[in-house]
């Protein structure tokens, strides 16, 4: 496996099955690049829809932007619940980024109080 440096161009992803509805899967899109962060999500989106017959839709629940510290890159964390199956996300993903994915397991929604998406973002970024 390849290290990825979290101040280099990469994408950052994970599903779980989501907090609202067990029937659908909570995808976390996070990409650290200088441009085109917002693009390379819907090339993702595009390749799943294009595989397929089946419309599958990715209803966006949240969106983070942030920079990453002491580099000119900035990350953009997307968050959609979908019925989309993890392995054809998995595939588009690889497509999109090759050998430049982590699949984090810490990247979902917290429910303890004090933390959050958003300060997990924070904390492997910007401090």
């Amino acid at each position: 496996m390849t290290k990825i440096f979290k101040k280099s161009r990469h994408l950052r992803w994970n599903w779980i099955v989501s907090p609202e509805d067990s029937e659908k899967i909570r995808y976390y899109f996070n990409i650290v690049d200088d441009k085109f962060r917002e693009e390379k999500i819907k090339k993702i989106l595009d390749i799943i829809q294009n595989k397929t017959i089946i419309d599958f839709s990715f209803e966006e629940i949240q969106t983070l932007e942030g920079k990453v510290k002491e580099s000119g890159l900035r990350y953009l964390c997307k968050v959609y619940d979908s019925v989309c199956s993890s392995s054809l996300a998995s595939s588009a993903v690889q497509k999109v980024f090759g050998k430049s994915v982590i699949k984090d397991p810490n990247l979902y929604d917290r429910v303890k109080s004090g933390t959050s998406l958003e300060e997990y973002l924070v904390n492997l970024y910007e401090e």
